[in-house]
């Protein structure tokens, strides 16, 4: 009685032709080299190897066998999901690059001093209604030092003082 139904030969013989959507499963190595030891004598003794070379404790045949498989629409998904990666990081690249250009160019100044000017129109209705613990002056004009620097954000940039 046999705990393994298959000859050795017929192991190594599957093991060797078997390919899956990645390629070949295993390898056979004559002289894998290892960093630790782990040989056994026939009885299941330890048995120690000599170091083939500095670095390596053991070299003895070995199988190399990857550790997962992978069916082919396993890897068509995995191409998918990769090139859809690359396609997004692509499209983010080229928005950046043109949102970069439209901020830098006349049109785009022109658009972010507006947006600062409403910004500011929108400050002094909440500094009215008192959202920052501020109400209008006694004589009914409204706080005139908000101020929006914009220097921090590029040479192009204009800073407003209301």
């Amino acid at each position: 009685m046999r705990s393994f139904p298959f000859y050795k030969a017929e192991v190594e013989e599957a093991l060797l032709t078997f390919d899956d959507a990645g390629g070949r499963v295993a390898v056979f190595l004559n002289h894998g080299r290892y960093r630790r030891c782990s040989c056994k004598d026939r009885d299941g003794k330890k048995f120690v190897c000599v170091p083939p070379e500095a670095g390596w404790m053991c070299e003895r045949p070995s199988w190399l066998m990857r550790k997962t498989l992978m069916l082919e629409q396993h890897l068509t998904e995995k191409r998918r999901q990769d090139n859809e990666s690359a396609a997004i990081q692509r499209a983010l690249e080229a928005s950046e690059t043109a949102s970069l250009l439209y901020l830098k160019s006349e049109e785009g100044v022109t658009f972010i001093q507006a947006c600062a000017f409403s910004i500011v129109d929108h400050l002094r209705t909440l500094y009215s209604l008192g959202y920052f613990g501020r109400t209008p002056k006694e004589d009914g004009n409204l706080p005139t030092d908000i101020e929006i620097d914009m220097a921090n954000y590029g040479s192009d940039a204009v800073a407003l003082k209301v």
